[in-house]
């Protein structure tokens, strides 16, 4: 498939960055998380650092990445390190007088926290990981179309599965499948593809396994696909041959759920109150007690990104959130159906991503 490269327009994002830590009056940003670095800058490498101060970008990496982050990394500066990088992060705050630095506490280890917390006396160091989840939470028209090529993508493996089953058989024959389908679409996989069956299909992230499918069963396939590092996320059930009476009727209680689930996402609606009125709705088909993980989380340059759609979470849903929506139940010894769709907030409402047919259970 030939790629288009979307023109990620890094240096706006940095200024509206710089902006709003001008405003609360912090005077430089330090980053070490992957996905952040490359949302700011567009080098996708690991083992670096971003320091924003000033209005300016640098960032900081090893001889073995410095050529790479030259060519890829949007920002003023390109250090490269030659010991270690983070006594010449420490060295350029002092040098530089800065008084309050943000960093990122999910990212940072306790090491370097310390670190930093020892060695920058008096520097104060804010937590920020809240305004990165913001910016980062409502993509942009380049992002939303690299995130809906990859649901395409995606659609497409599903198909590609159910003709290619018949042969298919055993879990791991068909998670092989899905990674070669999406390689040969010219992507990579988001996350290693899970695919459990029979009563397996009950841990909702079960590890695959080199076991048979078997007639009658019931095969929950969860995979991703990353197009331009942004991903898609998407969950279907299967059923091997025959299908029983109740897990028709299962199947039918869950894709009426999804559907009402989505049907009530728009822009302002609480990621709380969209959570507790899926419990609702299972709870009318007695099925709240066979669903026990969060009902959908944002996805973007990560899988798993804010907001995440839990009964504690009283964010607001915006316009240009990408969201996983995931709704599942699992019963022990008997196995489980999970739906989930990639969805987009729009300003009235929302969009789905992900059209691989889900009302009917389609045989494998």
């Amino acid at each position: 498939m030939k790629r288009k490269v979307p023109n990620f327009d890094f240096n706006r994002r940095q200024k509206i960055l710089w902006n709003t830590l001008r405003n609360r009056n912090i005077d430089a940003l330090v980053i070490f998380q992957p996905q952040s670095v490359s949302y700011f800058t567009g080098y996708a490498g690991i083992g670096c650092c971003l320091l924003f101060q000033n209005g300016s970008c640098s960032l900081f990496v090893d001889q073995a990445h410095y050529e790479e982050a030259l060519f890829t990394a949007d920002c003023q500066e390109v250090v490269t390190i030659s010991k270690d990088f983070i006594d010449e992060l420490k060295s350029r705050i002092l040098y530089l007088g800065l008084k309050t630095v943000g960093y990122l506490a999910r990212s940072m280890s306790a090491d370097i926290y310390l670190s930093f917390k020892s060695d920058l006396q008096p520097v104060r160091l804010i937590p920020l990981d809240d305004l990165i989840d913001d910016f980062r939470s409502i993509k942009d028209k380049n992002e939303i179309r690299s995130i809906t090529m990859a649901c395409k993508i995606s659609d497409n493996v599903l198909g590609g599965l159910v003709k290619s089953t018949p042969w298919i058989c055993r879990e791991s024959t068909l998670s092989a499948e899905i990674s070669s389908q999406i390689v040969r679409a010219g992507a990579k996989e988001a996350f290693p593809n899970q695919v459990t069956s029979g009563s397996r299909t009950s841990r909702p992230h079960g590890q695959t396994t080199t076991k048979k499918l078997s007639d009658g069963e019931l095969v929950m396939c969860d995979i991703g696909v990353s197009w331009n590092g942004y991903c898609s996320d998407c969950t279907r059930t299967f059923i091997r041959g025959k299908k029983s009476a109740r897990k028709k009727h299962l199947y039918k209680a869950m894709t009426t759920i999804l559907t009402k689930i989505v049907a009530a996402i728009k822009p302002g609606v609480f990621c709380n109150d969209l959570f507790n009125y899926s419990i609702e709705l299972m709870d009318g088909f007695h099925l709240a007690d066979f669903f026990c993980h969060v009902l959908g989380h944002g996805v973007g340059l990560e899988v798993h990104e804010s907001p995440v759609i839990s009964g504690d979470n009283r964010s607001e849903l915006k316009q240009g959130m990408i969201l996983a929506v995931e709704p599942g139940i699992y019963i022990p010894g008997w196995g489980g159906i999970r739906l989930e769709d990639l969805v987009m907030v729009t300003r009235n409402g929302v969009k789905v991503l992900t059209k691989f047919d889900r009302d009917s259970l389609i045989k494998i």
